[in-house]
């Protein structure tokens, strides 16, 4: 009795004191974002590329050798778990821990600017307004769905029109050009459609004339 009670923690010992390495890690200090692929990187120590699977708690993972597109179906919280595949099973390695955050509402723009004191010309030679993120590294892309344009002259409404696009028409680029100094454009009821299909309604942008 006594050989078995002292071979017992010898045996255990090594399986505890040295687990499966593995890494997770994405490039956005630990951060995914909502609704668009992120990608991911995992290895397995001493296992090739072809021999590690993985899945997660929230969203779809697709991809394999050791690279992956993760995309997240809510906010908050999400574990990546590790496989490993050894005589055909799935063992598991190990799981990390990411936050899964919104991507923030983008701005929307005319020309080179999202409102203030504007050249008549700059603002009534645009053709088109987008919607965008500032400072932001990741290439998440809105398309603005709807608006309406007022365009003040004095006192005088001298233009009123609802886009179903991100173009303006060439009747609000002429209303544009006759504007004077200080007279009023502004962009209201903005609705984009983000990466993940969503529909946002966005701040409304406010320009003046200044010559």
């Amino acid at each position: 009795m006594k050989r078995l009670f002292y071979l017992v923690p010898f045996i255990l010992i090594p399986q505890l004191a040295f687990p499966q390495k593995f890494t997770a890690s994405n490039d956005r200090e630990n951060i995914f974002y909502l609704g668009i692929p992120n990608p991911l990187s995992v290895t397995v120590e001493k296992y090739p590329c072809t021999s590690v699977f993985v899945k997660t708690d929230n969203g779809t993972l697709t991809g394999n050798a050791c690279r992956y597109d993760y995309v997240p179906s809510q906010i908050g919280h999400a574990k990546i778990f590790i496989f490993r595949k050894t005589n055909n099973k799935l063992i598991k390695v190990g799981e990390a821990d990411f936050r899964v955050k919104k991507i923030p509402d983008p701005i929307v723009k005319v020309g080179p600017s999202n409102g203030g004191y504007i050249d008549r010309k700059v603002l009534g030679y645009q053709q088109f307004m987008r919607a965008e993120i500032e400072n932001f590294d990741i290439d998440a892309r809105f398309l603005i769905e709807s608006y309406k344009v007022l365009v003040f002259k004095g006192d005088s409404l001298i233009f009123n029109k609802v886009g179903d696009s991100g173009k303006l028409p060439q009747e609000f680029r002429d209303a544009v050009l006759s504007l004077e100094k200080d007279d009023i454009v502004l962009f209201e009821k903005i609705q984009a459609m983000g990466p993940d299909g969503k529909i946002l309604n966005l701040q409304p942008i406010v320009f003046t004339i200044m010559n």
